[in-house]
């Protein structure tokens, strides 16, 4: 697993447009990044750190506490909420026993989000196990 420091080296020469790709490698070490982390990379990279932060709070992929190690995400915009999305990420979170945002005992974590995620007009959700 890479460090820091070699995620940086890394993407070093690309300057501004390898912050995105840094944070997702950096991210992939412990499933979240840490306020170090974000920084040590902008520095490494030569990006201000307001800057840096905007991409983190940006991305809805990037998270910036601990997470667990599976996310459910649920497509929460306009259209699939008027379609039930609500009602999707309520019996979610019955079943699991959570709030949005928290992680469950054994690892998975339920996290509604914005985004139409195949352009079907109607709730969806996607399971991402990269994290």
């Amino acid at each position: 697993m890479d460090t820091i420091e070699t995620i940086i080296e890394y993407y070093r020469m690309q300057g501004r447009a390898g912050l995105l790709p840094a944070l997702q490698a950096a991210q992939a070490r412990e499933r979240w990044l840490s306020r170090e982390q974000v920084t040590q990379i902008a520095q490494g990279l030569g990006v201000p750190l307001a800057e840096a932060y905007g991409v983190v709070k940006f991305y809805s992929m990037l998270y910036t506490e601990p997470v667990g190690r599976q996310c459910i995400r649920v497509c929460d915009d306009v259209v699939c909420g008027l379609a039930g999305a609500e009602t999707v990420l309520a019996e979610l979170e019955s079943r699991l026993g959570i709030r949005r945002g928290e992680t469950t005992p054994d690892g998975r974590c339920v996290r509604s989000t914005s985004g139409d995620y195949t352009n079907t007009r109607r709730p969806k959700t996607r399971g991402d196990t990269r994290h």
